[in-house]
């Protein structure tokens, strides 16, 4: 899988550069790249030009009682009041059909806007030659609609309306040109100086006709030669998807592999962002996860962000998300993910504060199986945080199913994608082993994970974490040399079993801990369902040597970063 998409990233992506060096000279003034359009932009754009038509109408229809106070010739003004509002309806019409027709075809959404985009360039030619042709206000209209379509649509929409603008507007300069419509129609008693002269007219239009494809030209140029050229798409349709549900992000709008319809963004992290998807011939509702666009020539983050598919895909369980595809688009890999309906961990620890215990149980047996599993295939997940834990609602409705995320910094035992001992150190320090935080990339294993469980475990009891501090480097060395404050100081009603799970799990030494996460979940189970009995002395045994030789971390006069809602940097 690595090796393929190694392989696609040294194809250059971009149509445009190929057909440019078989073209020459045209090709770098006039590059050629397919742009596709999502179905979901085609109806938002209906939306928005239905709901422009309506006010435009309903402008119209205010000012047409002002004719005689605008000066205009009142024969012509009405003719042209009716024509424009047989424009506004059925563009109006036309937008709505595209906005709301769910069961709508791409290719029936294309040719409907194709329709809208000519109708409406030959209004803007039309009420440019109402209010003077070649010398008009309308003039400037024509430009940004050229504008618009180019940046917002593809390249044969935006051409389309260039087209239809430049040649009504010469049929509309011919004809006056010959006698047979009147220049400035809506004021005829002052007539420009341009049209006292039938060669400024022609050289007012020529000149008109080349400003309007410099228009074009730029527009197009932008698209085709920023680095990333849904950057000046992404300038309109951001605007366009702000009225939308969720969030706007940099990929909002695009489509994938002409497959993945992108939707508002779910989220963003050190390394990339989730948006919605929509697989666009099954519907399917996903999670597309892209990389930032900094990191994309990051060799050590490419490999990462595709070690989580590759690890995903050799473990199968309802507890770990599932990866559906891995690709990349234009030099930007992503991953398709099960879209999942719920809320994470840490989300719920910082609405609810800390948890009851049946509910944390309930949360630690399905983690602990995933993690089993993945350490049964060799792979150690490194790091384990609330984040990467989610909550999901059942189809059914009957409780929550319990998954596991982010696979992408883990370590694969006799892998070549195994991180070396200079980027060991990696993940999130708040949860981290201690071999992990002095970067011992040989003693990290499925022990490393039992400890960050453990970690979670105490959040999970008393809604805070277990080592805090105002840096990194002082986070790691708390977490290397000093115990995090006792539960019990915490939580005096909470059960002793309970305490010594937590701090067997949380041992600095590996072989101290629980060996599994399931012999972590079991004991933690068995200490809840013994809460009301006199404690396990074995166990209490066990935790006491394990916590007898350093002293616990002091506490701090703020308050924790958990109940804050204050993240540590990474």
């Amino acid at each position: 899988m690595r090796e393929t998409l190694a392989d696609e990233s040294s194809v250059d992506a971009s149509p445009s550069r190929t057909t440019g060096s078989r073209r020459g000279f045209l090709a770098s003034l006039f590059p050629y790249f397919e742009d596709r359009v999502s179905p979901e932009f085609y109806r938002l754009s209906g939306k928005l030009r239905a709901i422009g038509n309506a006010l435009f109408l309903t402008a119209n229809i205010i000012l047409a009682p002002q004719v005689k106070s605008l000066g205009f010739d009142p024969y012509v003004h009405w003719r042209v009041f009716i024509v424009f509002c047989c424009v506004h309806s059925v563009d109006g019409l036309l937008g709505a059909a595209i906005w709301r027709g769910k069961s709508l075809r791409e290719r029936t959404l294309r040719r409907l806007t194709y329709a809208c985009v000519i109708i409406e360039a030959a209004a803007t030619v039309f009420a440019a030659w109402a209010y003077g042709s070649v010398n008009s206000p309308f003039i400037g209209v024509s430009m940004l609609f050229i504008l618009i379509y180019r940046l917002a649509f593809d390249q044969r929409i935006g051409l389309t309306c260039f087209a239809t603008i430049v040649l009504c507007q010469w049929i509309v300069v011919g004809s006056e040109l010959a006698g047979w419509i009147p220049p400035q129609p809506m004021n005829p008693s002052t007539v420009d100086a341009v049209y006292l002269m039938k060669s400024r007219e022609f050289g007012a239009q020529v000149y008109l006709t080349i400003a309007l494809g410099l228009t074009f030209v730029v527009a197009h140029w932008a698209v085709a030669r920023m680095r990333h050229k849904d950057v000046a798409i992404r300038m309109l349709r951001e605007s366009l998807y702000a009225a939308e549900r969720g969030k706007v992000g940099r990929h909002t709008g695009r489509t994938l592999r002409d497959t993945y319809a992108i939707g508002p963004l779910l989220g963003t992290g050190g390394m990339g962002e989730v948006y919605a998807g929509t697989h666009v011939r099954t519907h399917r509702k996903v999670a597309v996860k892209m990389l930032h666009p900094h990191l994309v020539e990051d060799a050590q983050v490419l490999s990462r962000f595709r070690r989580e598919a590759e690890i995903t895909g050799k473990l199968g369980s309802e507890n770990i998300i599932h990866v559906i595809d891995v690709d990349e688009e234009d030099g930007h890999p992503f991953l398709v993910l099960e879209l999942l309906e719920g809320q994470s961990l840490a989300a719920r620890l910082k609405s609810g504060g800390m948890l009851p215990l049946p509910e944390i149980v309930d949360i630690m047996d399905p983690i602990a199986s995933a993690l089993d599993l993945a350490h049964g295939a060799g792979i150690v997940h490194r790091d384990l945080k609330p984040e990467n834990v989610y909550l999901c609602r059942r189809s059914d409705g009957q409780g929550t199913t319990v998954k596991l995320l982010d696979f992408g910094v883990s370590k694969i035992r006799g892998s070549a994608t195994a991180i070396t001992r200079e980027v060991a150190m990696i993940g999130t320090p708040d949860y981290m082993s201690p071999e992990q935080a002095t970067g011992d990339a040989d003693d990290v294993d499925a022990r490393s994970d039992v400890f960050s469980l453990g970690g979670m475990l105490y959040t999970m009891l008393t809604g805070v974490r277990p080592f805090d501090a105002d840096s990194v480097p002082a986070l790691l060395r708390k977490i290397c040399d000093e115990e995090p404050i006792p539960i019990i100081e915490r939580d005096p009603h909470i059960a002793r079993d309970v305490v010594h799970v937590v701090a067997i799990a949380m041992a600095k030494k590996p072989a101290e801990r629980y060996a599994t996460a399931s012999e972590l979940a079991r004991d933690l189970r068995a200490a809840a369902t013994a809460a009301d009995r006199a404690e396990n002395a074995a166990l209490a045994e066990r935790a006491k040597k394990l916590t007898r030789a350093r002293p616990p971390a002091p506490r701090r006069a703020r308050r924790d970063s958990m109940t804050t809602g204050k993240t540590q940097p990474a």
